[in-house]
């Protein structure tokens, strides 16, 4: 989705015209593309390694953008992180089921 809102004509709505966004999500999708398919213990911590990579600018590009996603993928109305720990329940006066 990032992509594509990168790629829309200049002035058009939802367009991300932040250079520095638009570096993090062409790394992002580099990132991405072509894992490797093998069973082997290299490739298993090379993917694990761009899993953790992919992560980490997938919450900077959030921060960046002020975009937040709920669990299910949605944007959330109050902006929140869809990650709720057991302190963030405790004080919306949930218990850890609804996690």
């Amino acid at each position: 989705m990032w992509s594509a809102r990168a790629s829309l004509p200049s002035g058009g709505r939802g367009r991300i015209d932040n250079s520095r966004a638009r570096k993090n999500i062409q790394a992002l999708a580099l990132l991405l593309t072509n894992p490797p398919f093998k069973n082997d213990e290299e490739s298993v911590e090379e993917v694990e390694e761009t899993l953790k990579r992919g992560r980490a600018k997938v919450k900077v590009l959030e921060r960046m953008l002020g975009e937040k996603e709920d669990a299910q993928g949605g944007v959330r109305e109050d902006g929140a992180a869809g990650e709720q720990n057991i302190e963030d329940l405790a004080t919306m006066g949930k218990t850890i089921a609804d996690l």
